[in-house]
């Protein structure tokens, strides 16, 4: 799968759904996994399997494919797998329902997974409504699009399990690190508001993400 992705994906954009490489390799994978999961009473694992590398594939028919997209396919996919093998071993299916039910009544869970959350979307919300008045200055954008947001969720994602597994000195090298890749930005006087844009930027993700941290520390 991972190694037909790439050319397949390619035809099937050309041609979309009229790509006979598109049923092709659907009814080969599906056969695929029909044969491996040794349960050749269970006819329906074809059509199933099928039907969602179908959908899996038309998702990255779109002109722009992005990072995205690719995710949402293989998480689909992923997702057939285990469905068909929930429904083929009863004995276990019980079993991941009581450890969902474990997870979801767990305080610390939650409260780690509600920390994630709030560091990606809200977070670079509020960061990119405190930073607008300081974007406005800067007259044009030589960087890459939306290289500045996953930046910013990356490294207070990296901050976030830093402080919750208790290496924050970690968090000195990933400061070290950026400031390493943004030094030509502040040595050179001619971008010196785009510097100091980035600087305050970076300021406040590191802020609000070393607040969220510590504050889900210590509730949990």
């Amino acid at each position: 799968m991972i190694f037909a992705f790439k050319n397949l994906t390619n035809h099937v954009k050309k041609k979309k759904i009229r790509s006979r490489w598109l049923y092709i390799s659907g009814a080969i994978y599906a056969l695929s996994i029909y044969l491996i999961s040794f349960s050749w009473a269970d006819l329906w694992i074809l059509p199933l399997v099928f039907v969602a590398h179908f959908l899996a594939y038309l998702i990255m028919i779109p002109k722009r494919r992005t990072l995205f997209n690719f995710f949402l396919s293989q998480i689909l996919l992923i997702f057939t797998l285990v469905a068909i093998w929930l429904l083929l071993t009863d004995t276990y299916l019980s079993f991941l329902f009581a450890l969902v039910i474990i997870l979801w009544n767990s305080k610390r869970v939650l409260l780690v997974i509600l920390g994630f959350i709030i560091l990606i979307w809200p977070s670079g919300y509020i960061i990119g409504l405190a930073t607008e008045p300081f974007r406005k200055q800067i007259k044009e954008a030589k960087g890459l699009e939306k290289a500045g947001l996953w930046i910013g969720i990356l490294e207070r994602t990296l901050i976030y399990i830093f402080v919750l597994s208790g290496n924050v000195m970690a968090i000195a090298f990933l400061i070290t690190a950026k400031t390493i890749f943004r030094f030509g930005e502040i040595k050179d006087h001619s971008r010196r508001k785009e510097a100091e844009y980035i600087l305050i930027g970076t300021l406040f993700s590191f802020s609000l993400a070393l607040l969220i941290a510590y504050l889900i520390k210590i509730f949990i």
